[in-house]
């Protein structure tokens, strides 16, 4: 253990992991994401494709310049970030799984590491690569502060990556 995983590892099926590769496979599993930003007075919500690093630290996505989405996170950069595997199926709503991500998210200037960034995203997500490319297209990290990944509605872990 690093320090920064919970003591006890989540179980999957008739394996335990720890929760650091738990949050992986969901990441790696769920190409979007419900981004959650506050600004006039109000939470909003905005779906986004993401790429995330290695070291699970940044999570990578862009959005245009002309949005409200762009505007509230130039206003306010502390965000969360939703991923989960809800089923299609009621009655399965227990094998469910939901991670929210918190941290800051700041814009990426043109640049060498915009360009590294924008490859790993569009590599993650090759049918918006020219929008990634657009140069009305902003790129965003977040730097992520805590993963709070909840299971069966009750089995909440947290991890400070």
């Amino acid at each position: 253990m690093t320090g920064n995983e919970t003591k006890e590892p989540i179980e999957k099926g008739e394996q335990a992991l720890p929760i650091r590769d738990q949050i992986r496979l969901l990441v790696e599993e769920q190409p979007f994401a419900v981004l959650c930003m506050q600004g006039e007075g109000q939470p909003y919500g905005s779906i986004v494709s993401y790429a995330i690093s290695d070291d699970l630290v940044s999570v990578i996505f862009c959005t245009s310049v002309n949005t409200r989405k762009y505007r509230l996170l130039c206003e306010n950069d502390r965000v969360a970030l939703v991923i989960d595997s809800r089923p299609r199926q009621p009655d399965q709503i227990m094998d469910a799984a939901a991670l929210t991500a918190t941290g800051q998210a700041v814009e990426i200037p043109r640049g060498p590491e915009r360009a590294q960034l924008a490859k790993l995203l569009a590599s993650r997500h090759a049918k918006i690569a020219s929008f990634i490319a657009d140069p009305s297209t902003a790129l965003f990290r977040i730097k992520v502060n805590q993963y709070v990944y909840v299971t069966r509605f009750q089995k909440v872990h947290t991890w400070y990556p």
